[in-house]
């Protein structure tokens, strides 16, 4: 900073000082509290982060970009970020040229940076990457294009050498895929909502990478973690694209900006989160937030008790907790429960009835309570933490793609945060079935109303749905004859054309046999366990059978796939041949082998969402 002034009478000395010493303090005030009140004034205009608020990326500057996505943006009044890379060739191969990537600029969009030849950064040398950041700065430079400030990995590939050279280059966001938090999919998949509290801006992840795995059912997913702070990225390619992989039809992406605007969606590009994101915030670590999800969590924690609290029989409370993980084939090791007598305890975690300590389980359902005796006229309060198991969920073609740092915590067994408080009521205040089995019946009859009307829905009336609709409650003999007639149908569905049924009382192992029956087009089947939602939809597109299934976290699956294999089949999940030439490739995340069986293919999985292809 320079300051200038002139002295107004050399033959006023007195004077002279004065003013000096004024521009002396304005300097002084500047240099050492001006920076500080600055990022105080920032911080404070920052604007709240609203529900809803998308981000929407479109990667490698495909023709369409300007032809068929930018009008049709510009109609619903939404942003988005446009990455170029030189590495498909610009102006050639279906991609944009430097003139059109310009007009892309001067309609408000923002240009990003994706390389100049959309290398692997991961196994790229430091120079070679600045040189691959700088190269494309310079040429949007001598274009005129404005000076991009977002980088995306090409691949969604980020290491810890990129992000340094990023930061030498002033790059103040970054997008990356949805690996390793849920696996690398190149048909597309779901990752993690973007949370600027805990994710550093420089890896900001993939929350929808839309592509033939995708449907709007993933959107509307991703829409809805875009909440409570979190930002959900949405990342697109060609619509259509020169590769089949990553393409999205006309028709799919006009459906998916429709459903945007139908949620009434705040959609920006990814400078616009200069707006929400406070880019000052220090961060200890680029792969913490990372670490953090690696593990399983759990939620939705249950009591029930075996008997009622009596003068002379003790009461036992079980407890319950359900899983979930960003990754496939996730385990419980172990388990650890704090009971405490006040609430303010627990939140010190301190378990003053209860502390079970690290108990290496695999189990989460009905755990017995072995503390201090509890009162009946008091109610208490519990929570648990867990460890998965560690391993790298049979990621082994993505090793070349992380980060060594990503690999080893891969190994790490992870302890959970502490679940919400769950409080264990009065003893006293509690009716339990003296029939517990009758209990547990009707449960499941009320589960299967639920289940089998949105079957019936979806079916298209394939059973007497007046008579469904009509059957009013009149009383409760008929209620339980409804429930009953409604389980049965399930059992046609459940057991029968999804093939869907537990090799335990607990539902840790499963089975499922989908028949793919020839006058269906299509199928879809959901059902509550006590482990969680277990989800499957089949289809068929063309020449394909596809096959979605997802699974509850802790558990494992054989699927058999019957009428619909034949000699030379191939089995496709996520993009990644599981089974071809009569044999099983390793490769795909999750899937843990692989047999014939006669007619009949096996395939060994663990929890998680897989997207299987048949093709004949």
């Amino acid at each position: 900073m320079y300051l200038k002034y002139i002295s107004l009478n050399k033959a006023i000395p007195f004077l002279n000082s004065v003013v000096s010493a004024a521009l002396f303090l304005m300097l002084f005030l500047h240099l050492f509290f001006y920076p500080k009140t600055n990022a105080e004034e920032k911080k404070r205009i920052l604007t709240p982060i609203p529900d809803g608020l998308v981000v929407l990326t479109f990667d490698d500057g495909n023709v369409s970009d300007l032809k068929t996505v930018a009008p049709l943006l510009r109609e619903y009044g939404f942003n988005a970020t446009f990455f170029i890379s030189g590495g498909f060739g610009i102006g050639r191969n279906g991609r944009l040229g430097w003139n059109e990537i310009k007009a892309l600029d001067k309609l408000g969009f923002e240009i990003g940076n994706h390389t100049a030849s959309h290398p692997n950064l991961v196994g790229t040398p430091k120079f070679r990457i600045r040189t691959e950041i700088e190269d494309f700065d310079k040429e949007c430079s001598k274009r005129s294009v404005s000076q991009p400030i977002s980088f995306a990995y090409p691949g969604g590939h980020a290491d810890q050498k990129s992000i340094e050279v990023l930061v030498e280059q002033n790059y103040t966001f970054a997008r990356r895929g949805t690996d390793p938090e849920l696996p690398l999919l190149d048909w597309g998949g779901r990752g993690v909502a973007y949370d600027p509290l805990r994710d550093h801006p420089l890896m900001i992840p993939s929350t929808l990478v839309v592509g033939p795995n995708t449907d709007l059912s993933d959107l509307e997913w991703a829409v809805r973690q875009a909440r409570d702070g979190k930002i959900s990225v949405i990342t697109f390619h060609g619509v259509p694209d020169i590769f089949s992989h990553c393409s999205t039809s006309p028709e799919k992406f006009a459906e998916h900006i429709q459903y945007l605007s139908n949620q009434s969606t705040k959609v920006i590009s990814i400078r616009d989160l200069s707006k929400y994101v406070d880019t000052s915030k220090r961060f200890e670590n680029y792969f913490e937030a990372i670490k953090d999800r690696l593990g399983i969590q759990p939620f939705d924690l249950k009591c029930e008790y075996l008997t009622r609290a009596t003068e002379s029989v003790a009461p036992r409370p079980r407890l319950s907790w359900k899983l979930k993980s960003n990754r496939r084939q996730q385990m419980q090791l172990a388990y650890q429960i704090l009971v405490s007598s006040r609430e303010d305890l627990l939140k010190e975690n301190v378990g003053d009835l209860w502390d079970s300590g690290k108990v290496m389980s695999s189990n989460s359902i009905q755990i017995p309570y072995q503390g201090k005796a509890l009162q009946s006229h008091r109610r208490s309060y519990w929570k648990v933490r867990v460890w998965n198991q560690p391993g790298e969920d049979g990621r082994y073609a993505n090793r070349g793609y992380l980060d060594p740092q990503i690999v080893a915590l891969l190994k790490e067994s992870q302890p959970s945060a502490y679940s919400p408080i769950n409080v264990l009521p009065a003893l006293d205040q509690i009716e339990v079935p003296t029939d517990r089995s009758e209990f547990e019946s009707k449960v499941q009859y009320i589960c299967s109303e639920v289940v089998i009307d949105n079957i019936r829905s979806q079916v298209h009336q394939v059973f007497a749905v007046s008579f469904l609709s009509s059957s009013l409650m009149v009383s409760e003999k008929l209620t339980l004859l409804k429930m009953k007639i409604l389980s049965q149908i399930q059992n046609i569905f459940s057991k029968d054309l999804v093939g869907l049924r537990s090799l335990s009382s607990d539902f840790e192992n499963i089975e499922i046999k989908p028949l793919f029956v020839k006058e269906l087009v299509w199928l879809k089947d959901e059902m509550d366990t006590v482990r969680g939602r277990i989800i499957t939809r089949w289809e068929r597109r063309d020449e394909e059978i596809h096959f979605r299934v997802q699974l509850p976290t802790n558990t494992k699956v054989d699927i058999y796939f019957t009428n619909s294999l034949s000699p030379g089949i191939k089995l496709i999940e996520s993009g990644i041949p599981v089974w071809q030439g009569e044999k099983f490739i390793a490769g795909a995340s999750g899937i843990l082998g692989a047999a014939r069986v006669g007619e009949v293919l096996v395939i060994k999985a663990g929890g998680g969402l897989y997207n299987f292809r048949i093709l004949h």
